[in-house]
């Protein structure tokens, strides 16, 4: 189980060269706020972006509830080749992260080999280049608010399955357990969004094989066990990573194609609730209803990131506060096109 983190502390800012598709950022880092919502059209950047995110503390840390190390997860929804996290596939991909005053650089490499060199504007001007231990795990404490204490957790539909059939095995169950998520999702998101009351998410063997269930509880004081088969597409694909979240209580939690077949009242309360949280939330969405309703909801702390990117791979943004887009909304502009409303091209 990830250690929990203070909750002030935050990733300010991100910036690639040569990272996945991405050649370069004009005009970087994009800073980032507590809640980041990603929107751009197909192929614009947004996974790319929680890509290098995904990456962090560093990337032959291990996946929470998945166990292998980060670079050699994200690499298998890219025909498992290394190499695709390079642009050009060669070279050298950098990644750049800015927590309190320090920005630090991953140099990342086609084979998963990686170097940190962290420059602090409140000290000297020089880059300290930090050496992994025997254990290969690279010791960031010695910078203050440093990567070490930068964990983060990404969903996407592309590690359903794996992550289902992970979370149900010890000593993960256990955490889920000790952390009351199998409880704690249900009773806070998932009945307030349908008819039917479920107290409990359990593991389950059918032919030796693990699945999760929830427990139903009948008008009548009895109950039954439904398998989350039964349940409907959006709700799987949302008690997942959100007893992911809520059991490893990360300081970052990623998600993309956050909507993957919510109905509008479960996609509410799935905001409402990660509203609330401590965790610093990067999402991508190409949904009108994610959209519309974080419009609706007006949080505090929420920012959206415009995406897009050039034919010769440069990607551009442009950061819209919550207050200006609710503005727009409310105009009757399609927030997905806001690509070519606001001009970014």
């Amino acid at each position: 189980m990830i250690a929990t983190l203070v909750a002030t502390l935050r990733l300010n800012s991100i910036n690639l060269q040569e990272f996945r598709g991405v050649r370069k950022i004009e005009n970087p880092p994009i800073r980032l706020a507590k809640f980041n919502v990603l929107i751009g059209k197909n192929n614009s950047g947004k996974t790319t972006l929680l890509e290098a995110l995904a990456l962090l503390p560093q990337p032959n840390s291990a996946w929470p509830f998945i166990g292998s190390p980060r670079f050699g997860t994200i690499s298998t929804c890219h025909g498992k080749q290394g190499d695709s996290l390079v642009y050009g596939y060669s070279g050298t991909a950098v990644l750049s992260y800015g927590v309190g005053s320090n920005i630090t650089n991953m140099r990342l490499e086609t084979n998963g080999h990686f170097q940190f060199e962290t420059r602090s504007s409140e000290d000297m001007p020089q880059n300290v280049v930090y050496s992994p231990g025997e254990d290969g795990i690279y010791r960031l404490d010695r910078a203050p608010k440093s990567l070490s204490q930068v964990n983060s957790v990404y969903y996407s539909d592309d590690f359903y399955e794996t992550l289902t059939t992970s979370i149900v095995t010890e000593p993960h169950w256990k955490s889920i357990e000790k952390t009351r998520a199998h409880n704690r999702v249900l009773k806070e998101v998932i009945n307030p969004s349908i008819t039917e009351k479920f107290t409990e998410v359990v593991p389950h063997y059918v032919a030796q094989q693990p699945i999760l269930q929830v427990r139903k509880e009948f008008p009548d004081g009895t109950s039954s066990y439904v398998r989350i088969t039964e349940l409907g597409r959006g709700l799987q694909r949302v008690i997942v990573p959100l007893l992911l979240f809520e059991a490893t209580n990360p300081s970052i939690c990623l998600w993309d194609d956050v909507e993957a077949g919510m109905h509008p009242s479960l996609i509410e309360n799935v905001l409402k609730w990660l509203f609330k949280k401590d965790w610093q939330m990067v999402i991508a969405t190409h949904s009108i209803d994610i959209l519309s309703t974080i419009a609706e909801l007006e949080p505090r702390e929420t920012q959206l990131v415009l995406l897009d990117k050039s034919a010769d791979d440069l990607l551009t943004y442009k950061i819209v506060s919550s207050d200006a887009f609710s503005d727009l909304v409310g105009s009757g502009q399609d927030p997905r096109k806001m690509v070519d409303l606001l001009g970014l091209r």
